[in-house]
């Protein structure tokens, strides 16, 4: 996002430039259009749930990792989340299937690349209903 907010902050000086030549500013908008389109994409490609997943993993380690924070994430972390050793990835995990709903498929017109994604991962790698995760409360 700051390569965008630069590459706008580029375009306003040389659209100033341009204007103080007194030559017409007509591609401005249109450059902006195409600059912000861009960005959009890099940033979709970049894929930051992702990205957040693998800074939590390998700054924090698994046993500082912020599970709440974790459970936030969306289905496109659960390829990297996938690699935490066990229990520690049966409890994200479940955690991030409910608050994604990915126990269900999605509607025809909700479907999503990186939901099913998730849940192919999930087909091969099943969650482990017998993890006793922190916070789950124990009945004798």
């Amino acid at each position: 996002m700051k390569s965008m907010l630069a590459a706008v902050f580029v375009l306003v000086l040389a659209a100033g430039a341009v204007r103080l030549s007194h030559r017409g500013t007509a591609w401005f908008s249109r450059t902006l259009v195409v600059v912000t389109g861009l960005s959009l994409l890099a940033f979709a490609a970049w894929n930051p749930e992702a990205r957040v997943a693998e800074t939590q993993l390998s700054v924090r380690g698994v046993s500082r990792l912020d599970h709440d924070y974790l459970a936030g994430l969306g289905a496109e972390a659960v390829p990297i989340l996938d690699r935490l050793p066990e229990p520690v990835r049966s409890c994200v995990l479940r955690d991030v299937v409910a608050t994604n709903r990915l126990q269900r498929p999605d509607p025809w017109n909700g479907w999503n690349l990186a939901r099913e994604q998730a849940r192919d991962v999930l087909r091969r790698h099943p969650i482990r209903a017998d993890a006793a995760c922190p916070g789950d409360s124990e009945t004798d």
